[in-house]
This record gives structure tokens, C-alpha cells and sequence, in this order.
């Protein structure tokens, strides 16, 4: 197999977990801003913050992983596991 099609088949097989993970987060009512193949054993699935997902923080599903200061005020980046992919969100808080 050539450089350009295992390359391609890695980027390929992230795809059905990329999939699965939209499917389940459309299904809970999540907003989806992006979703990043830059690692693709990992993508990464942006999503917009709403207040439901503070549960998966109360449930130790998600972990706060950064915290900081921006010009929108102080915030928390969060993020949890699905499908083989990584969920990440912001919280900014005034």
C-alpha cells in the first residue's frame, strides 16, 4: 500500500466514529460548532456550551482541562470521550 493511501485510510477509518459521535450528540440536543481530523485516531468535536452539559461534570464523564482569561471574560475548557472521539467545550463565566 502507498504512503497516499495509508495516509488516506487513516483519515478514511476516523470517519464512522466521527459519525456516531454527531449522531449521539444531534440526538441530545448538542450543538456542534466544529469538528478537527488533525489527529485522526482522536478527532476532536467542538461543541457549543448549554447548561445540560454541566451533568456529564457532575457525572465525571467530562474534566475541566484548562482554565483561564480571555477578552470574553474567565473561562473553563471541559472535555469527555465519545465514539473514540474527544468532546470539547468552553464555559465562560463573568
Amino acid at each position: 500500500m502507498s504512503q497516499v493511501n495509508k495516509n488516506n485510510a487513516v483519515f478514511t477509518g476516523s470517519l464512522p466514529k466521527v459519525e456516531s459521535a454527531l449522531l449521539e450528540l444531534t440526538a441530545q440536543g448538542i450543538n456542534v460548532t466544529n469538528v478537527n481530523l488533525c489527529q485522526p485516531s482522536a478527532p476532536t468535536i467542538h461543541v457549543e456550551y448549554s447548561p445540560p452539559l454541566a451533568r456529564f461534570i457532575t457525572e465525571r464523564i467530562a474534566v475541566y482541562y484548562a482554565f483561564g482569561c480571555k477578552e470574553r471574560g474567565k473561562y473553563k475548557q471541559a472535555q469527555y470521550p465519545l465514539h473514540g472521539c474527544r468532546v470539547v467545550w468552553v464555559e465562560y463565566h463573568h
